[in-house]
């Protein structure tokens, strides 16, 4: 039988290492690339492998380790409280606002200084809601959170071409003279339209304000329908 990897080894005291800091971003790659993704870190943080493998072996079923690692997933957020969801979804609605603003803006008659201030809005409330992610145990928070982190990632040197910086804990600082003598071309690639940084983000956005939504009414047991059955809005 092949030896696997000793979870009991692996710094489970602070999984989020990898996501959140600890590493500069010039190592993100690296950082990232020893894990499939956020379901490896999520389930080793939760010990479902030993649990799924122990499953496996007692049942001897060739379903029991999908079954305890998807108990494990629809399981996680429970603990999130009302309090850190709710800040969640209001920085998460600042961010969805944010780059829909910068994603409709018109960079050839925009100002320097128009274009600076939306940036900034943008910085500010993606660092808010990068934050509020960190101690969340929502699989699906984090998840969406990793894609969005993975993102500016992938972009990391045309977003430093236009004085954007990512931070060793992920989060970003804005250089506006930078920015302002950046090339127009650039700036409508990071934010102009479908497909773009901004474009990306905002859909993040939105995912994260649902999700939080949807934790919000999982642990306290509300509903997210009205009395007519229709969707209350999350927004």
């Amino acid at each position: 039988m092949a030896q696997g990897i000793d979870v009991n080894s692996l710094n489970v005291n602070n999984p989020y290492a990898t996501l959140f800091g600890g590493t500069s971003s010039n190592s993100s790659s690296s950082s990232m690339g020893w894990m499939s993704g956020i379901s490896d870190l999520k389930m080793i943080q939760s010990g479902v492998y030993k649990k799924a493998m122990r499953s496996v072996y007692e049942k001897e079923g060739k379903d029991a380790f999908s079954e305890a690692v998807s108990n494990t997933i629809s399981g996680s957020g429970k603990s999130d409280s009302e309090k850190s969801l709710s800040n969640l979804k209001s920085n998460a609605t600042n961010l969805y606002n944010s780059s829909k603003e910068l994603r409709g803006l018109n960079i050839d008659s925009a100002s320097d200084d128009e274009i600076a201030k939306k940036v900034e809005s943008f910085v500010k409330s993606y660092n808010s809601t990068l934050n509020n992610t960190k101690d969340m145990d929502s699989y699906s928070i984090v998840q969406t959170q990793l894609w969005a982190v993975e993102k500016l990632q992938s972009s990391e040197s045309m977003l430093n071409k236009a004085g954007i910086r990512i931070n060793n804990d992920n989060t970003l600082s804005l250089d506006k003279d930078a920015l302002k003598s950046a090339d127009k071309s650039t700036l409508k690639t990071l934010f102009s339209g479908s497909g773009s940084i901004a474009d990306n983000i905002n859909q993040k956005a939105s995912a994260l304000i649902n999700q939080a939504a949807n934790q919000i009414a999982t642990n306290t047991g509300r509903n997210l329908y009205s009395a007519s059955g229709s969707f209350q809005s999350l927004f």
